[in-house]
């Protein structure tokens, strides 16, 4: 890395700590790794890529809300039956 790289990186805006923390909430993850993102200090030093990395990350792993049995919508099912 080069020192203009090193200085143009961007922390994580509040606004990717607001979208992390709703997807924490349905996430498919182990408890260990839920724990682990819900301790404040882990956004401190977190870039603006890492953050869109996370949020990518916990968008692929959310849970199915027809499966699982949570509060689901006639939308929810009908994008559930298009994969089939």
């Amino acid at each position: 890395m080069d020192w203009q790289e090193f200085f143009n990186v961007k922390p994580v805006t509040s606004t990717q700590v607001g979208v992390i923390g709703s997807l924490l909430k349905t996430a498919n993850l182990t408890h260990q790794e839920l724990e682990e993102f819900r301790e404040p200090y882990v956004y401190d030093g977190m870039t603006e890529e890492e953050g869109y990395e996370l949020i990518e990350y916990l968008g692929k792993n959310q849970i199915d809300k027809v499966e699982s049995g949570f509060n689901y919508s006639q939308t929810d099912i009908k994008n559930k039956l298009k994969q089939y």
